[in-house]
């Protein structure tokens, strides 16, 4: 009897110091490896009507975030980004950015970031459309997703 609480205390104790590590190494698994909710893109640019433009996406669950950079010296950027950036699915509804955080209108350099919310479902391609910035009716810019 004495035998078997010694050996329940030994394999209590065991387990406790293998569930530890096991903890301690998913932990810095976690830190080490990038999140599977958050998608980065890479970074397309057009540089139509004397205005560079930049877009790098990111993906996140609840929201799609791009980081926008517009660059000129013949043009002045007075567009509200928010009122002419869309999303497009792929029957070609479009979806307007809910907020712009960044660089308010004027001068010939801004930065910021588009948001949008995430669509329901992932598509097989990610395109956003930029308006009227400069001489450039429409920029557009596509990421292939799958």
């Amino acid at each position: 009897m004495r035998s078997l609480k010694f050996l329940f205390v030994i394999l209590t104790g065991l387990a406790l110091v293998g569930g530890f590590f096991v903890w301690r190494a998913y932990g810095r698994a976690k830190e080490v490896l990038p999140s599977k909710s958050e998608a980065k893109l890479e970074t397309l640019s057009n540089d139509e009507g004397g205005v560079v433009t930049t877009a790098a996406p990111t993906l996140a669950q609840d929201f799609w975030s791009f980081e926008i950079v517009l660059d000129t010296h013949s043009v002045e950027l007075d567009a509200d980004l928010q009122a002419l950036a869309f999303l497009v699915d792929k029957d070609g509804k479009e979806y307007q950015a809910i907020s712009w955080e960044g660089d308010p209108p004027g001068g010939h350099h801004r930065k910021g970031t588009l948001k949008f919310k995430a669509l329901s479902l992932k598509p097989a391609a990610l395109m956003l459309k930029i308006r009227n910035i400069g001489s450039v009716p429409e920029r557009n810019f596509e990421w292939k997703l799958l």
